[in-house]
C-alpha cells in the first residue's frame, strides 16, 4: 500500500469537511440563488489560449471524473468547479457527469489515494472559476450562460451545442 503524502491527507480532510457540511451548503444554496444560478443554461469555458473549440460530452465527463488528465498537447488539464451546494454545481453533477454529490466525492477520494488524478480546483463563486480559467491556459470550467466573460476566456461547444440546458424544479 502506498504511503499517504501530505497532499493526499490535505485533500482527504478537505473532502471530508465538504461532505460533512453538505446539508449546510444545500440549505444555504436554496436560500441564496444568484441571478446566474437562475439562468437556464450552462456553458463550458477554457482559456483563450487553449486550442479546443468543441468537446464531446463523453470526453467532458471523463475529464471531470479523472479519467482524462491531459490535453492533446500533453498539458495537464486543470479542472475548475464550484463548491458543493450551488444549484449550478448540482446541475453539473447530475446532468453532465450523471453522478450524485456523494458518488462524485467517492470517485475523487479513490482517484486521490490511487494517484490517478489531481482533483478539480473548487471555488465558492462563478467569478473565481472565471478568474482561474482566465489565468491558466490549461484550465477548463463551467459557468452560467448569463455570466460575463473576459476576453481571456472563451466558451466551447459540447457535442456541437453552445449551451447545456438546465431544468430548475
Amino acid at each position: 500500500m502506498e504511503a499517504m503524502t501530505p497532499k493526499k491527507l490535505t485533500w482527504l480532510l478537505a473532502i471530508l469537511l465538504v461532505a460533512g457540511s453538505l446539508s449546510f451548503y444545500s440549505a444555504l444554496a436554496s436560500e441564496k440563488k444568484t441571478e446566474a444560478e437562475t439562468d437556464s443554461s450552462v456553458v463550458v469555458i477554457v482559456n483563450l489560449e487553449n486550442e479546443i473549440d468543441d468537446i464531446s460530452s463523453i470526453e467532458l465527463k471523463r475529464i471531470y471524473l479523472g479519467k482524462i488528465n491531459y490535453w492533446d498537447n500533453n498539458g495537464i488539464i486543470l479542472k475548475a468547479t464550484l463548491k458543493t451546494g450551488s444549484s449550478l454545481q448540482e446541475f453539473w453533477l447530475s446532468s453532465v457527469l450523471e453522478v450524485t454529490t456523494r458518488e462524485y466525492q467517492q470517485i475523487w477520494l479513490k482517484n486521490i489515494f490511487t494517484g490517478k488524478a489531481d482533483p478539480p480546483e473548487s471555488f465558492a463563486t462563478v467569478k473565481k472559476v472565471i478568474e482561474f480559467v482566465s489565468e491558466n491556459p490549461e484550465a477548463i470550467g463551467f459557468v452560467s450562460a448569463a455570466d460575463s466573460l473576459p476576453a481571456s476566456v472563451k466558451t466551447i461547444t459540447v457535442d456541437g451545442s453552445n449551451q447545456l440546458k438546465r431544468e430548475d424544479n
